[in-house]
This record gives C-alpha cells, structure tokens and sequence, in this order.
C-alpha cells in the first residue's frame, strides 16, 4: 500500500510507448465500482478499438444494475469475443501493453473482461500488468488466482530501505540526521517520506539542528491520504490501534471493530508491510489527529465510549479510560461514573487540570444521586480554583449552603472556606473556620492551613466570630506531633509573636513540599518569612523553581501568585523594574475577578515598584482600577492604602498621603496585623507628617516603632524608621549615628534602593560635622552600590517634587546626580529646617550637592 505500484506502472507505461506499443490503460476506483465495464471502457476510449466495439460496452453498461457482483449476461460474451478480436488484431500491427491500475477496485463486469482476454492472449504480442494492493487475509483474490495460471511474473513492492531514503534526502540536499529522521517516520513509505521531503518547513527545523522535529500537517495528510485510499478496514484497523494504544492486542482491536482477531492480525501485517505502524508514524501526535479528524464523528464518538468500556474491563488505569470517555462526549453510563472521579483526582495529582475538569463535568451529566452530585461539583470547584477562581464561584451557591448544614467532608469544606476567603466574605468564612474546628475531632492540615490563610488575608482579628488560633487547631488534633502540623503552628506565630528561628524553620519545612501538597497561601507566608530574615536572595531563587513548576503542572493560579510574590521579593530588594515586570505579567493570567479581595497584593506591589521607578502617570493609572469593597477590610487593602499613600508622597500630597496612612495604622491596629516587618507604612506615615512640618506626631510613630521587639519589627523596617527619625533632629551627630546603624541594617538586607539613600543621607551628614573623608568615602560607596542596582528606580531624592516643600530642607545625596530633580517614595523626606542659609539658585544648589558630597572640581565640571 503506497509503496509506489502506480508511479511504476506509469513508468513502465512510458518506457513501452517510447519502444513503440499501443498502450490501453485505466484504473479502479472504490467509488466507481458499482458501474458495470467503466474500467473497460477506459480501457478502449480514444484508443485504436472500433469505435462500433466501445459504443457496444458503453449501451451494455447503461443497461447493468449497477451491482459489482452482477453475474455474466447473456448477451455478454459476443461483446467480450469483439473487445479481444479487436485488441489481437491491433497486436498484429504493434505490440499491445494493457496497463490497469488497482485492479481490487475494477467493476465485476470489466474484470471479466480481463479475464477473457487473459484467457485469449497466447503467444499474441499483448503484455497485460496489473497493480493490486494486498488485500489482508488469507484468500487472494479470483482474479489473481485465473490470472497466475498461465505465464506471469509477480513483483511484490516494499516500502524503501534506509539506504533508498538516504539517497532521497541528500537530492534534497538536507543533512544526513534528516535521513534518519525521515526513515522513523515514514517507515520507508514512499508517499510519506516524499510529503515529509517537499515540507520546507520541517526541513529547514532538521537544518537548524533540531533533528527530532515533527512533521507538519502535510505529512499527516499524506498517511490519511494514503490509508483512505486501501482497503477500508485497513484505516478503521488503524483506528482501532490509534484508540486503544500501540500495544493493544489484536484480540482486543477485533472486539472494538467487531471482527476476528486473525483478520485484525492480518491487516497489522499489511500495514506493517506498507511501513505505516513504525513508532513514528501514525502514532506521531499530528498524523494521529488527522487520521482520527478523517473519520465520521459520530462513528469516533460510539469507537471512544467502547474502547473505554473495554478498558475499564481490562483493568487500565482511571485516566485511560476518562480520555475516551471525554473524547466520546456521550452521556457517561453509572459504571463510569467513579471512574470519572478517580481520574480527575488522578489528573490533579498529575498538572493535568484540564483532563480532571473535562472528567467532572462530564461526570455531573450522568445519572448521579444527590449526596454524590455534591461531591462531583465539590470536585469540580476545587479543580476549576486552581485555573481560575472565579469559574469556580459559579459552584457557591450550592456548595455554600451544604457547608453551612456541614454536608460536606473537611476536604470540600475547606475549599469552599477559600473560596469565601477570596471572594471577601471573611465573616462567614471565619463562622464556617471555627465550626469546622469545632466538629471535626482531629481537624488536621486542611484546617490549620485554612486558618493560617485566614490570617494571611484578613488579620488575626474578625468581628463577631473568634478564629481559632494555629495553637488550638494542632492541640486539638490527634497528630500533634506530626511535624507538617507543628511547621503550620509556628509560621502562625509571626502574626502574633513575630519572626523567630521556630519561624524559618516552619518555612523551610514548607518549602521542600510540591505543589498540590500545601496551600498557596502556607507557601506565600514561608517566602515571605525568609524575607524576613533577611534572606530575599534565597527567597526569590526558591520562588522561581515553584514558578518553574506551576508553569508545567499548568496551575495558573499558582502562577499567578507566586509571580506576585516575586514581584514583592524584588521589590523588597529595591529591584522596582523587576517587582513591576512580575507583577505586571501576574496580574495577566487571572482576570480581575479571579483575585478577588487579593488584587490588592499585586495592585499594591505594582504601585509601589512604579512610585520607586518615578513613573506616577502608570501608578496612577493603576489606581484606577476598581477593586472589590472587600478588600478594605483585609491585610491587602492597608498594604493598597500604603502604596497609594507613598504614590500620593510623590507627588507632593502630603495630606492625602497621611490620610492613607493613618487609616493603615487603624486598619492594622484592628485587624491584629500590626507588624511592621510585612508592611512598611510607619516610615512613610511619618514622612507624610514631617512634610506638613508635624514633627511631634513624626516622633510618636517613629518612636512607637522604634520600641518594638526585633522579631516584630524586622531589619527592613527598622532602617527605615531610623532613616525617618535622623530626618527629625537638628543635631548632626545624632544624625550621623542613626544614619550608620540604618545602613548597617539595610547592607544585610539587601534593598539596595533604600541603601543607596541611606548613604547619601549619611555622606551629607558626615559633610556637615565637617568630616570631609568620610562623606567622600561614603558618598564613593553610595555610588557603587547604585550601579548595582539593576532596575530599581531614582536612586535617592536630590530636591522635594512638591512646591510647598521647605527650599532650605536637607537635600539626600544622589551619587547619580544629573541636576534633574528626582523622586525615590521609599525614601522619608527629611524636611527639618535647619540653619538659615543664602537662598541658592538651581545650578549653585547642584554645585554645593556635589560638593557635599566629597567631588573635586574636576568631578563637578565634568558632571555639570
């Protein structure tokens, strides 16, 4: 079969015209079999026949039934006896070469012509040859049978050799590897490999170096143009193959297409034969999708649901038989219903969300009772959660009432406390947390992550329902000592207690779990925690290997927000492009919707990387969009009204910026989050208040934070706070003392942002108690610190933006100084006057910064 019988009957036809023969051609076709002598009569048209002999065959052929097994008329063999003495008479005059072509698709009436002939050539100069694909089975045909009686030759042809396919690739003057290629795909098929070589594109791949490139839609074509033109059950066997798997047995192919297993055999062997079964070949993703897409849909729809009977029957595993049963896309029957739910779960475990969402809805068609329906849309929210959340909202309204009546087991329940959890509904889903405490005796890592996410989101306070404690939920438990539970406990504690080394060690035991064995937000809390301890570098390398993984598992969710959490990573190391960049491609794989009252994390970190990077037109675009009322009352919404308050510092609105910011003070004082080590908004408060010359009220916060224990306030926030309070105060030394353990805090912290800041503040002040050195040298430090700095940002302020802004406030140093004012939002303004001076102009201002900061008069020439 296309092993090319047809191009060698056209040579041979071409060589005996050339020798100087009649030639009398035509073939059969598998449409045109049921009409009586239409081979014949292509045979004889236009040739050296009587025209009376062909006009006789064509009135005999109007007058048949159409029937390919229409028996011999009586009025037949005078009109066979005229067509042979015609064609004998011709071979007097000339040698005769009557060529016909698939000969296993000639119409009854026209095969007995050729038979007649056969019969009546003798030593006559007429060479008939006729090309037939081997029909599977054991029986040859009558025809061939009569035919090989007298003198002939058999010339059986074969898909090509290695060597053959070799010779073809380098005409085309591909490179050797494409040889190789092209024989494990086409099998030696001529028609295969000849599509496989006029594909350009695929060409150009193995030239390019990619030597395992599949082939192109042309060449799956070509395999369902070359199947569809052989026997029928030669393709529908094919099917069968394709459906049940390569190593199916011939036994169970023949009960899928209701035949006998020796007939599936030998249609294995002919196409085997014909090089179309090599593992490349009709296995290859794309030739299989062209065969499967040839056949009738609803006859590929009855072949999916019966091999996955069939399957099931055999033992497979859940998967396999969920694919064909999702392929059929029938109504499923009760038998596979469970088989269904075992696949889907199979499928999550395995990053296939999309199998195990095809597999429950499909699951929920069938005929399901009530108590199991509920667990199949159970099921089915989880798995549509992990894609987009707010798909699988379209579940609440049944599956919330079920957990209000506590129909549901742990499992579901907890993943529709989540639900409610990002959807803003933190009253009932904290009224649903504690009766879940409550009922279940040992409530287990379902429920101490729920409460640990709780926590996360909305703070360690709700009014109205009291939350159960991370403590109370692992006392409760039975396993106690389980060490999972005891990591969940202690991550808890940093939203009550602070980090501390029982802390990192949670988070680390967090983060050597996969994927699908922790919740994300137990993931989130463990990398922020090692930015806590200041380990940021560390964070975003694990960070990233969890990105890496949610990418193939195909969980967008997990993408979605652990690119948030990167984009936070970066931006505590002062890297604003890259928080930007991450966040800006986070918030793109969810819609709106499907954050829910999380859109502040991203929206928030957004923000703040654009107020860092000076670009206020795009941050305040960002605060246009609208966010859901929920997200007020959560971690996220003060973490909003931080960054909106630092972008409204910026750009000189100090009283909205305090407004922002004393809010988030009150939000997190009531909402039991007040940790300045996870949100920074004390410094910037305070900055607000410094710019409206509120010194006293500047203290307060300052000073409050400055009091709170190590674990609480963290290295981060507390250089801020030191930074912000040298701001405050007249006296240089002092300065110059807060200035320096600022620093040290933030060289082990590594924002570099809010280093390069800090140094400058630092050089300045060292310039003003006189010591020249050091100011140089740290203004040197503070410049090679900003080269490091890749992406983040107008490395410090060298004049306020906002006019109302005191013109004899202390400047901070800019080692990358252009003369061009500049904003850095992390940065508290320090506006204490100081010493009345001689008002300056701009470019006077730009020569005493430069030379504040320790330059020659070379350096200022050259930088001016």
């Amino acid at each position: 079969m296309a092993t090319g019988k047809t191009a060698l009957l056209h040579e041979f036809c071409e060589l005996a015209l050339e020798g100087g023969a009649a030639l009398l051609g035509g073939g059969g076709s598998r449409s045109e079999q049921g009409i009586p002598y239409g081979v014949a009569n292509q045979l004889l048209l236009g040739g050296p026949v009587p025209a009376r002999v062909v006009e006789a065959l064509m009135d005999a052929g109007q007058a048949g039934t159409g029937d390919d097994k229409d028996p011999q008329r009586p009025d037949e063999p005078p009109l066979l006896h005229n067509v042979c003495a015609a064609v004998l008479k011709l071979s007097r005059q000339q040698p005769v070469l009557l060529a016909v072509d698939d000969l296993e698709h000639v119409d009854a009436a026209s095969l007995r012509l050729l038979l007649y002939l056969s019969r009546r050539i003798g030593s006559a100069r007429v060479l008939m040859v006729l090309t037939e694909g081997v029909r599977p089975g054991p029986a040859p045909s009558q025809v061939r049978s009569e035919i090989t009686r007298g003198p002939h030759q058999v010339v059986r042809l074969r898909p090509l050799s290695r060597r053959d396919v070799a010779e073809l690739v380098a005409a085309r003057g591909a490179p050797p590897a494409a040889a190789r290629r092209c024989f494990e795909l086409s099998g030696g098929n001529p028609l295969l490999a000849g599509a496989l070589l006029q594909d350009e594109h695929w060409l150009g791949q193995v030239r390019g170096g990619n030597e395992d490139a599949p082939p192109g839609t042309a060449f799956g074509m070509a395999a369902l143009g070359c199947l569809s033109r052989g026997d029928a059950a030669l393709l529908e066997t094919v099917v069968g193959l394709l459906l049940l798997g390569k190593d199916a047995e011939p036994a169970m192919i023949g009960r899928l297409l209701d035949v006998t297993a020796d007939l599936v055999r030998a249609r294995l062997a002919e196409l085997t034969a014909a090089g179309l079964l090599g593992p490349d070949c009709v296995h290859e993703p794309g030739v299989r999708a062209a065969i499967l897409a040839g056949l009738d849909p609803a006859r590929l729809a009855r072949l999916h649901a019966r091999a996955a009977e069939l399957l099931c029957g055999s033992g497979a595993p859940a998967t396999a038989v969920a694919r064909h049963l999702v392929a059929a896309d029938l109504t499923p029957p009760r038998w596979a219903l469970p088989v269904l739910r075992a696949a889907a779960e199979h499928a999550t475990a395995s990053a296939e969300p999309g199998i195990a969402t095809r597999a429950l809805e499909l699951a929920m068609r069938g005929p399901v009772e009530e108590p199991e329906a509920l667990a199949v849309r159970a099921a089915l929210a989880r798995v549509e959660w992990q894609v987009n959340p707010s798909v699988a909202a379209r579940h609440l309204p049944v599956l919330q009432p079920a957990l209000a009546e506590g129909a549901l087991p742990v499992r579901d329940a907890a993943a529709v406390i989540r639900q409610l959890l990002w959807r803003g509904d933190g009253a009932v889903a904290a009224k649903a947390l504690r009766a879940l405490t409550e009922s279940a005796q040992t409530p287990g890592v379902a429920v101490a992550e729920l409460s640990l996410a709780y926590q996360w989101i909305y703070g360690t306070k709700e009014i109205g329902y009291e939350l159960p404690g991370q403590a109370e939920v692992v006392g409760r438990s039975a396993a106690a000592r389980d060490s999972w539970l005891r990591a969940l406990a202690s991550l808890g504690e940093v939203f009550v207690k602070g980090y501390g080394e029982g802390v990192l060690r949670g988070a680390d035991h967090v983060l050597q779990r996969r994927l699908g064995e922790v919740a994300p937000e137990v993931v989130t809390v463990a990398l922020m925690m090692l930015c806590h301890a200041d380990q940021t570098e560390r964070a975003a390398a694990v960070c990233d290997e969890l990105i890496a993984e949610a990418t193939r598992r195909g969980t967008t969710l997990w993408r979605a927000l652990l690119g948030c959490v990167r984009g936070d990573i970066a931006l505590r190391r002062g890297e604003y492009a890259e928080a930007e960049r991450r966040v800006r491609a986070a918030l793109g794989l969810l819609p709106a919707g499907g954050w829910g009252v999380l859109i502040g994390y991203p929206l928030a970190t957004r923000l703040l990387a654009l107020t860092g990077l000076g670009d206020h037109e795009a941050a305040a675009d960002t605060l246009e969009q609208v966010v859901p009322d929920g997200m007020a009352n959560t971690v996220f919404g003060l973490r909003y009204l931080q960054a909106r308050g630092r972008h409204h510092l910026a750009t000189g609105r100090p009283l909205a910026a305090v407004r922002d910011l004393e809010a988030c003070e009150g939000l997190a004082r009531d909402r039991g989050f007040d940790i300045p080590a996870l949100n920074f908004w004390a410094a910037d408060l305070a900055s607000g208040y410094l710019r409206l010359e509120w010194q006293q009220p500047a203290l307060r916060v300052l000073n409050e934070q400055l009091d709170r224990p190590a674990a609480v306030l963290g290295s981060l926030a507390r250089a801020r706070a030191l930074r912000a309070l040298a701001a405050t105060t007249t006296e240089p030394r002092r300065q110059v003392a807060l200035l320096r353990e600022a620093t040290a805090l933030l060289q082990a912290g590594a924002d570099r942002a809010e280093l390069v800041a800090a140094l400058g503040d630092l050089s300045a002040a060292h310039k003003r108690i006189g010591d020249a050195a050091k100011s140089r040298t740290t203004a040197l430090q503070a410049e090679r610190e900003a080269k490091l700095r890749d992406g983040c940002g107008p490395p410090a302020r060298t004049r306020d933006r906002n006019p109302n802004a005191d013109p004899n406030a202390t400047l901070n140093a800019d080692p990358n100084l252009d003369g061009k004012p500049r904003a850095g939002p992390a940065d508290p303004p320090p506006v204490t006057k100081k010493p009345a001076t001689v008002a300056l102009s701009e470019a006077e201002r730009r020569v005493a910064t430069l030379a504040a900061l320790g330059h020659t008069n070379q350096d200022i020439g050259r930088r001016l």
